[in-house]
């Protein structure tokens, strides 16, 4: 279980570098990309199917398919999208790695 946060934060402090330096940001994008939209197919696609009654679960998988979207800009190389997707992604790093400390705490 250590791993995964800790590698999902270094994807998304690589990302933020990318965007930052503006370098690799086709590939830096794409693997962005890629990761969240595993994430829908994999995890929140079939959370939703098996109660789509639940409001949060949709909101997640909304979250992580405009998370890819992000990626998808940041792949197109789009100067204005540059700043954007840098901001999302050193959140996105963050999050991660609160939680991950978080969790070590308990």
């Amino acid at each position: 279980m250590g791993a995964h946060p800790t590698g999902l934060g270094a994807a998304f402090i690589a990302a933020a570098v990318s965007a930052l330096s503006a370098r690799h940001l086709r590939l830096s994008g794409s693997l962005l990309c890629a990761m969240f939209l595993s994430w829908v197919v994999v995890l929140h696609i079939p959370r939703i199917a098996a109660a789509p009654g639940i409001e949060t679960r949709w909101t997640s998988g909304f979250v992580a398919l405009a998370m890819a979207g992000i990626g998808l800009l940041l792949a197109g190389g789009s100067d204005e999208a540059q700043g954007f997707v840098a901001l999302t992604t050193a959140i996105g790093a963050s999050a991660v790695w609160a939680r991950r400390r978080r969790r070590l705490r308990e």
